[in-house]
């Protein structure tokens, strides 16, 4: 719970990684609640849009659980429409949906030739309509919890269980003289353990069903991608 408290109250009051600055993360850097008219025209169809939410608990927990100041991801598909997954399936929408709503946006130029842009924005119009509920998520918050995507746990995960379930055993400790809950921290060691063996042998192949929102980020920047930050933004940091 410590180290959960700590990164909540990052994120509440804007300061450690969730800081206002490019420095620290490049979400730092990023255009607030809208983008100005010339750069949304000079985007292209598979460019990309990175999104910070603000003020959202669901927003921050993705972020805590993926290490990343990144809580969305969206795909420029022309027209001023994107493609993204919403709770209710994956959706085209205009551009203008993700504006105004309390967030930082990061949009990424992806090279590519227009062949290639074609074919990926063919395949998101195919997916549209596609389910995509709570189930995807929590699936990929018990693998990160579990340490079976084990580049993306961390021992505090275990340390605030121990803190939390001792908490919640006091009041068992005071009427019986002994823990109850307390038992579960070595059932979730094991887990922990069998979790790690298990992407020893096989890791996790990077797929919709896997990847978070920061992964995207780093898999478009690898492939020579470009950030485009505020510069105003970045003047007034500097």
């Amino acid at each position: 719970m410590i180290f959960v408290l700590i990164d909540y109250c990052q994120y509440r009051m804007r300061t450690g990684r969730f800081a206002r600055d490019y420095r620290v993360s490049p979400m730092g850097g990023a255009f607030a609640d809208r983008l100005p008219e010339e750069l949304v025209s000079a985007l292209e169809p598979g460019d990309l849009l990175f999104l910070q939410t603000l003020k959202s608990f669901l927003a921050w927990l993705v972020m805590y659980l993926s290490r990343s100041e990144i809580s969305h991801a969206a795909s420029y598909v022309g027209d001023r429409q994107i493609a993204h997954a919403t709770f209710s399936g994956v959706r085209i929408e205009s551009i203008e949906s993700v504006f105004g709503v309390q967030s930082l946006i990061l949009p990424v130029r992806w090279p590519m030739p227009p062949e290639k842009r074609s074919l990926l924005v063919a395949s998101f119009k195919q997916q549209v309509g596609r389910p995509y509920g709570w189930r995807p998520v929590m699936m990929k918050g018990l693998r990160i919890l579990m340490g079976r995507d084990w580049p993306y746990f961390r021992w505090s995960f275990l340390f605030d269980a121990g803190v939390l379930l001792a908490i919640c055993d006091l009041p068992f400790l005071v009427r019986t003289g002994h823990p109850v809950l307390l038992w579960l921290l070595p059932a979730y060691s094991a887990v922990i353990a069998c979790a790690y063996v298990l992407w020893r042998v096989k890791g996790l192949s990077f797929s919709e069903d896997t990847a978070k929102p920061g992964q995207l980020l780093e898999v478009a920047l690898h492939s020579g991608a470009s950030i485009v930050l505020d510069g105003s933004a970045v003047d007034q940091q500097s």
